[in-house]
């Protein structure tokens, strides 16, 4: 999983993994100040729910972050 984008207006931070030609969203809310934290190569786990994000009529399942823990 990379570090897609950080949103600082709403606070956000997104991931994204396309491991196995599958690509995964994760959206962090509150969880900015994580940004500064992933750098090249240094592995992180996360924990998070699954949800169905669904717009125009198309559902993508995505994930929610709930922390991340850098090791």
């Amino acid at each position: 999983m990379t570090l897609l984008e950080n949103i600082f207006f709403g606070n956000k931070l997104k991931l994204k993994d396309e491991r196995c030609n599958n690509i995964f969203e994760a959206i962090g809310f509150n969880m900015a100040d994580f940004f500064h934290k992933f750098l090249p190569n240094k592995p992180f786990d996360i924990a998070y729910t699954l949800y169905e994000d669904t717009w125009d009529g198309d559902s993508v399942l995505k994930l929610k972050l709930k922390d991340v823990k850098f090791i």
